[in-house]
């Protein structure tokens, strides 16, 4: 009998401590869970915002489509990117401009022809490329 007892006692510890360790996996997989449920909604939320950007981008350069096909050159059409992200548009737009005007007039200085070929966005408004050379004193045709 005292033997049965031992037996009794030895599987039951021993089913506890490996229900302990189960239990312990459990809650470590559970919280690893959590940390990458967690991970995964911060990327998704950014991933939202730049989708919410990509498409104001995309309604910027529709509106910049029609100032071209109409003819009409309104600096106001850079205003959405501008209020919309203003850093972009300082990059994007300002620092290039003033960077490709510093570079154009070296090459327009040059011997040859050169040709320019730059998106709506960088010919209008006073940032724009074609107000630049003429801040340079050069003859420019068109908008």
């Amino acid at each position: 009998m005292k033997l049965q007892m031992k037996l009794r006692t030895r599987l039951f510890l021993g089913f506890s401590a490996l229900m302990t360790v189960a239990l312990l996996g459990l809650l470590l997989a559970l919280v690893s869970v959590m940390q990458m449920a967690k991970s995964q909604e911060q990327l998704i939320r950014d991933n939202f915002s730049i989708i919410e950007i990509n498409q104001q981008l995309r309604q910027t350069l529709g509106n910049h489509l029609i100032v071209m096909l109409t003819d009409d050159n309104r600096s106001e059409a850079l205003a959405p990117l501008r209020r919309v992200a203003p850093t972009l548009f300082r990059r994007l737009v300002t620092e290039r401009n003033a960077r490709w005007a510093a570079t154009l007039d070296a090459r327009l200085k040059g011997r040859g022809r050169t040709v320019v070929v730059v998106g709506v966005g960088h010919l209008i408004g006073p940032e724009g490329l074609p107000e630049r050379l003429r801040a340079l004193g050069y003859s420019v045709k068109g908008p």
